[in-house]
């Protein structure tokens, strides 16, 4: 079996909310080599998307060399290129973060779709476990983009078997990851997180991003209730290199 090298590593803390949406409205977040997989745990017309809010931690090919940055990311699990409908990645779009050198790294040095935001907490965290209760407003620098989040925390602290909803969903999260670049080229890369410790929240999520311009708003109830929930979790996370996909010629439906 060939070796993975893993080029980019670190850990994360994250407040993350799960929704349903619809497949007409998600699908405009992909592109167009890329489609939705059949999944079970939507209505057959909605599709899930995971909304994380995450503080990462990345190192950068050595051990002491590391970044602290915010991170906002609509993630899009359960999908495949047209050309390969048999194989599943997930996909992130594009993503917020508040540092101008991971913007920089992203886009020279790898092929994200990462741009500019700001980010404010109250109370201020470093940590989203650094309070109960947290509110959340990202802006994004060129005025184009707003997320707001009202988060509560509920239940006892635990591990991903105390959550059997999300502890199902999780194999959707842990796998590789197609990137595109706003050329749309395309690349793979080894995705892989190990969770620590996790814990149900209840969240209002409050959207108005170019990305999704239908979904305005949603509530999720503790991921300890249903899959369509929030919660907040720590884990460290490796990523390969990306791989160049060469993308065959298919009908783009």
């Amino acid at each position: 079996m060939k070796k993975t090298r893993t080029a980019l590593w670190g850990t994360a803390n994250a407040i993350m909310a799960i929704s349903s949406v619809k497949k007409s409205e998600v699908v405009k977040m992909l592109p167009p080599a890329v489609a939705l997989s059949p999944q079970t745990f939507t209505p057959e017309d909605e599709h899930p998307v995971v909304f994380l809010f995450n503080k990462q931690r990345i190192r950068l090919m050595f051990r002491y060399l590391y970044i602290d940055y915010y991170e906002f990311i609509p993630l899009i699990p359960l999908v495949h290129f047209r050309d390969n409908p048999n194989r599943h990645y997930q996909m992130s779009p594009i993503l917020y973060v508040n540092s101008r050198r991971v913007v920089f790294g992203a886009t020279v040095v790898w092929p994200l779709n990462k741009v500019m935001a700001k980010f404010s907490f109250t109370p201020a965290i470093n940590d989203f476990f650094g309070a109960p209760d947290i509110v959340g407003q990202i802006d994004r620098s060129a005025n184009t983009g707003k997320v707001l989040l009202d988060s509560h925390a509920e239940g006892k602290i635990g591990i991903m078997k105390d959550f059997p909803h999300l502890e199902n969903f999780l194999p959707h999260l842990n796998t590789d990851a197609i990137i595109s670049s706003p050329t749309h080229d395309y690349w793979t890369a080894n995705y892989r997180i190990k969770t620590s410790i996790v814990q149900g929240m209840r969240a209002n999520v409050g959207l108005d991003i170019p990305e999704l311009r239908e979904l305005k708003s949603f509530e999720a109830p503790s991921i300890s209730q249903t899959l369509f929930g929030a919660f907040r979790i720590k884990f460290s996370w490796t990523l390969a290199r990306p791989i160049k996909y060469h993308v065959k010629r298919v009908q783009l439906y």
